[in-house]
């Protein structure tokens, strides 16, 4: 059976990177780069899993959570917010509508002299 991923975030490559790892898990993955592309996509689903980013362009994290608990009515599949600010992890769970919270850090490259 294929198991379906959905990867939601607005740093495209940030999705091209989560998304490559969980190819090679064996996810089929389904990429969106805001939040109004992510409610679209759920038409796609079911999902096994669902990242995406809390701070997101049309629609914000906190709103696409609420709209997937709304639809599926609960709890139906984990979902996985993204956070990259430190602001934002200190919400609760509940709060955010997530199941899990995964901070991530921005890569910055130094040009070394």
């Amino acid at each position: 059976m294929i198991r379906k991923a959905l990867v939601v975030d607005s740093d495209f490559f940030f999705v091209e990177f989560l998304a490559a790892l969980l190819e090679k898990r064996g996810y089929q993955v389904r990429k969106a780069y805001d939040g109004k592309q992510g409610i679209a996509a759920l038409e796609e689903g079911p999902y096994a899993i669902i990242f995406a980013e809390l701070v997101m362009p049309k629609v914000n994290g906190r709103q696409f959570f609420e709209f997937i608990r709304r639809k599926f009515n609960g709890p139906y599949f984990p979902i996985v917010a993204l956070s990259g600010t430190v602001i934002e992890q200190m919400d609760d769970l509940d709060e955010i509508g997530a199941d899990y919270l995964f901070p991530r850090v921005r890569l910055i490259s130094y040009p070394f002299n």
